[in-house]
């Protein structure tokens, strides 16, 4: 489970950090 976990948790991370960046680049084109 522990796999699982630490497997799952940084992907989820990393789609967080990507639509962040998307949503701040689309602000600032604004």
């Amino acid at each position: 489970c522990n796999k699982v976990v630490g497997g799952v948790a940084p992907t989820l991370t990393s789609v967080v950090v990507i639509v962040l960046v998307v949503v701040l680049v689309e602000e600032v084109e604004e």
